[in-house]
C-alpha cells in the first residue's frame, strides 16, 4: 500500500514518523487523498509547500514539540472533516490564492466552471473584466 511504502521511505525521523501517522488517521477517517492531505499539513507546520517537502523529503527532520502538537491539532480537525483550506489558510481560485478561514466560503472547482461559463456567455461583463484588469493585483479578504 502506498501509506506504508511512504512511511518505509520517511522512516527513522520523527517528521516522517508524525507524517505517515497523519496520513493513516486520515485513511481511516475516510479523507480523500490522505497523504497528499497529511502532507500540505506538515507543509503548513514547517512553512514549506508540499512542492519543496517532496523534492527535500523529511530524512533527518525533527520537529519541535509545538510543531508536533500543531500538525497533530490539524489533523485532529481535519478528521472531523473541516476543510482543508481553513487548516492552511488559503484556496486557489483562478491560479490565485485567496486567504480563508472559518466564516468564507471557500471557491470550489464548480465555481470556477460556471465563472468560465459566464464569461464565455458575456464575453467580457464588467465583473469579468474587472477580474481580468486587476489579475495580477487582486487581493481577497473577508
Amino acid at each position: 500500500m502506498l501509506l506504508r511504502g511512504l512511511a518505509r521511505r520517511f522512516a527513522g525521523t520523527k517528521a516522517a514518523a508524525a507524517l505517515a501517522e497523519g496520513a493513516v488517521r486520515l485513511s481511516r477517517a475516510q479523507i480523500p487523498h490522505p497523504h497528499k492531505e497529511a502532507t500540505l499539513l506538515m507543509g503548513q507546520t514547517l512553512g514549506v509547500s508540499r512542492t519543496r517537502l517532496l523534492m527535500d523529503g523529511l530524512e533527518g527532520r525533527e520537529l519541535s514539540a509545538a510543531q508536533l502538537e500543531g500538525f497533530r491539532a490539524m489533523v485532529d480537525r481535519r478528521e472531523r472533516h473541516e476543510p482543508l483550506s481553513y487548516l492552511v489558510g488559503e484556496r486557489e481560485f483562478w491560479s490565485i490564492g485567496f486567504a480563508v478561514g472559518p466564516g468564507v466560503l471557500i471557491p470550489r472547482p464548480a465555481t470556477e466552471i460556471v465563472t468560465r461559463m459566464d464569461r464565455q456567455k458575456k464575453r467580457g461583463g464588467r465583473i469579468t473584466l474587472d477580474y481580468v484588469a486587476h489579475r495580477d493585483t487582486a487581493r481577497a479578504q473577508a
